[in-house]
């Protein structure tokens, strides 16, 4: 059984103004569950105290983003529960909580994930986690070691993706929503998102702001005047 825990991630405390009403949210629709942001101080002493053998490994990992990857599969393993990225906004209460795992479908089928691929921005299990357990063992077998490394492929949603389909043993209780379950079209304009909150069937949207990524000053540009314009035309609720 997932027990009632969430947990997010951010650097520290002051996490940016756009996110606090998804994390605010996401505690009012789960009155009873314990919620714990753990930013950087907060995980590099929990590495320390309770994965002392995956400490090197942890503190060498050569990008940022990949120990941003790999402390959630620790915390998931030791204490079970929810994880989710702040820019998540729940739309109704997590009740699958029956379930051992839960790794939702983030992208379609294609090649690299003919399964399709799972997500690391929500996931869901029990403490002491088979899948996760197989997580961290591939990573203390191969740890990446060069910035060069695409992260999704080596501590991201592809690294989870392969491990999931190769090790039928670590499955055993696992559900795999949906893409449309937690990992929607992102909407653009309000009526998007009201459509999204009238289904039963859509827990979250996740809004894949992406903050590691490079994304070039034309592309920013373009973003923001298109945000702009629908913000006067048709907001969406947080905007």
């Amino acid at each position: 059984m997932i027990p009632h825990l969430i947990h997010q991630t951010a650097r520290t405390r002051e996490i940016p103004e756009k996110w606090k009403h998804f994390q605010q949210k996401v505690q009012d629709l789960h009155p009873g569950w314990k919620y714990t942001l753990w930013t950087d101080t907060d995980n590099e002493t929990f590495v320390k105290q309770e994965y002392p053998e995956f400490a090197d490994i942890y503190f060498r990992l050569p990008v940022n983003i990949m120990r941003v990857d790999v402390i959630r599969y620790l915390i998931l393993h030791r204490f079970g529960g929810v994880y989710m990225d702040l820019d998540y906004e729940m739309l109704r209460p997590f009740d699958l909580t029956q379930y051992r795992l839960v790794m939702p479908l983030e992208v379609d089928i294609y090649p690299e994930a003919p399964f399709g691929q799972l997500g690391n921005a929500f996931m869901a299990c029990e403490p002491g986690s088979l899948f996760f357990k197989a997580v961290i063992d591939e990573l203390k077998a191969n740890p990446p070691t060069s910035a060069d490394q695409d992260p999704v492929a080596v501590t991201g949603p592809l690294f989870l993706t392969k491990i999931f389909n190769s090790r039928p043993e670590v499955r055993e209780g696992a559900f795999t929503p949906e893409r449309i379950q937690f990992c929607p079209p992102v909407p653009k304009r309000g009526k998007d998102h009201r459509a999204l909150a009238a289904r039963p069937d859509v827990y979250a949207i996740h809004y894949c702001h992406g903050s590691w990524r490079s994304f070039g000053l034309l592309w920013k540009i373009k973003s923001r005047v298109e945000k702009t314009i629908i913000r006067v035309i048709d907001p969406l609720p947080h905007d």
